[in-house]
């Protein structure tokens, strides 16, 4: 992309809290004025939005965060949320952030239970306005991107009141400050100050006392009230009105995902090719072999790289499932989104202590990666809570009047592929007995069999992504291995499982082990292939490790 041709995407250590903001904003200025998303692509051409945020991904973690939610959170809850009258001029000053916008979606006490939010908006009918409260603490809308200094307007969501009754959380348009950027009366932001990265981001607390807004700020695509305090809504149940207003966090997750890609992407291309050029001790005493060439450094970076392909597969049919609007749209982005993040995480941590010294240096960048891929694991709470929503929407799925436990042992023939291929659907099942058997569906998710739940979403993704390089290994060079090492690298990792469940005997396991040991030296004698296939460009290295070439 050329707008990364600039010494302005260059990294920049020593800023403080005003200049790491100041940067950020004016790195996603160059963005829009070149052009590189458009809010309304979400209509048109949504696979546009998702690969700004890889490119951007590649950059710089806080431009992409505050990018996510201009275009993402506060943008596309506009675009899919408004009518006409919110849409007509004001989407193109979102393009070209005339209007900088946040979200005020989350409250301190109501982060997962956002369904049961504190703050309100109740209907006047005297004057067709509304007026927005926080009534408690645990109301204040918190952690909100761009609003600390850069909004002017926010999305806020708030429980709707009209004369007394509450028709559920839905969206306001709202200004927050006035052209000189001076907050509005009754509407109060606080800084949230430094954090342990990614400061770029001007993350702060929203709260309103009495603050009124006008009639037309509600977001009345899905629901509308007249003057007279009539309400309406195409969707009658409160809970899946909700649902619906909510979408924009489904695309925020395919948006996380996208960048948390591009972040593991540059880390595992400047990890590898520092690898490939620096020499240690070989077997004659000289520093004459590359580092590459040890088990240890093999068998660390492996995985790493055959997940991240697999993970990339696994996105691209998630961003599919978007666009075509399929049914397993949920379950895809309630994992990929986790998936990617701790898979970002885990590079970071194994790929930093794989460089020792240089990868301690911050202009290699491993602790913007460390602050990005915490980052990816926080936006919306504890990522687990997303793999619960997974095993929720998988359990739907399943006709629970047949499941006996008898059914269990036969889904399971006796080869290694289909071991692997099918023990999502005995987890699921196995989760799906314990959830049918007890009354208490709370206990069991939440306490008794919570690591069953945790385990049932992950071997979902797990089979998805393998799915997802079946389509492709006779067409792409290298990818049937791939695919093969994959499974065997997840049967390794989850080898107490299926040892402990009588899938596999220890003889069978020690099996499975060596051969992972082979592939790994083919994997590893076509690295440069699978680098190049990351297609980044000269313009996106800045570390000195993606650059390095030797003594």
């Amino acid at each position: 992309m050329n707008v990364f041709k600039e010494d302005l995407w260059k990294p920049v250590q020593g800023l403080d809290l005003n200049g790491e903001r100041e940067l950020a904003l004016t790195r996603l200025k160059d963005i829009t004025s070149n052009n590189l998303i458009d809010v309304k692509d979400f209509k048109t051409a949504p696979k546009n939005i998702f690969d700004a945020h890889e490119y951007v991904g590649y950059m710089d973690g806080s431009t992409s965060t505050k990018m996510t939610v201009q275009f993402n959170l506060f943008g596309g809850t506009v675009l899919n949320l408004g009518t006409e009258k919110h849409h007509n001029n004001f989407l193109d000053k979102i393009n070209s952030l005339e209007n900088i916008g946040c979200f005020a979606f989350t409250e301190r006490g109501y982060g997962n239970n956002a369904f049961k939010m504190e703050t309100t908006a109740v209907f006047n009918k005297s004057d067709n306005t509304y007026t927005i409260n926080s009534p408690t603490l645990a109301s204040h809308k918190y952690w909100i991107t761009n609003s600390a200094c850069h909004a002017s307007h926010s999305v806020v969501f708030a429980q709707l009141k009209i004369e007394g009754e509450d028709y559920g959380p839905h969206p306001f348009l709202v200004r927050v400050r006035d052209e000189g950027g001076n907050f509005l009366p009754n509407v109060s932001i606080k800084d949230m100050g430094y954090k342990i990265g990614l400061n770029g981001v001007d993350n702060g607390e929203l709260s309103f006392n009495n603050f009124t807004t006008d009639a037309d700020s509600l977001l009345n695509s899905v629901s509308d009230v007249n003057s007279n305090g009539d309400f309406d809504s195409v969707i009658h149940n409160k809970r899946k009105r909700f649902l619906k207003m909510a979408d924009q966090l489904v695309s925020g997750r395919v948006c996380i995902s996208s960048m948390m890609l591009g972040c593991s992407k540059v880390l595992l291309n400047n990890t590898v090719n520092y690898a490939l050029h620096r020499k240690s001790v070989g077997k004659g005493g000289d520093s004459t072999m590359p580092i590459i060439e040890y088990g240890i450094q093999r068998s660390t970076l492996c995985p790493l790289i055959v997940r991240t392909i697999g993970l990339n597969l696994g996105l691209n049919r998630t961003k599919d499932a978007y666009v075509n609007k399929d049914n397993d749209l949920i379950t895809l982005a309630c994992t990929i989104k986790p998936m990617l993040a701790w898979n970002t995480q885990e590079i970071v941590t194994k790929c930093r202590e794989l460089t020792g010294g240089e990868g301690f240096l911050a202009s290699n960048q491993f602790g913007e990666g460390i602050a990005a891929s915490w980052a990816g694991m926080t936006a919306e709470g504890d990522s687990k809570v997303l793999l619960m929503k997974a095993a929720s929407e998988r359990i739907k799925s399943l006709n629970m009047q047949s499941i006996t436990k008898t059914k269990i042992r036969k889904l399971f023939p006796t080869s290694v592929e289909n071991n692997f291929k099918n023990r999502e659907n005995f987890i699921l099942t196995d989760l799906a007995i314990h959830t049918k058997q007890n009354r208490d569906y709370f206990d069991v998710w939440m306490d008794t069999h919570f690591q069953l739940v945790q385990d049932s979403a992950r071997a979902y993704c797990d089979k998805v992504v393998y799915d997802e390089f079946e389509k492709i290994k006779t067409d792409v060079p290298h990818m049937k291995e791939l695919q093969r090492y994959f499974m065997l690298d997840c049967i390794t990792r989850d080898a107490s499982w299926y040892c402990t469940q009588s899938v596999m005997s220890s003889y069978e396991m020690n099996r499975v082990i060596e051969e992972k040991l082979k592939l790994e030296k083919y994997i590893m004698s076509n690295i440069q292939y699978l680098m190049d296939g990351f297609d980044l460009s000269e313009d996106i290295i800045h570390a000195p490790m993606g650059q390095y070439k030797g003594y």
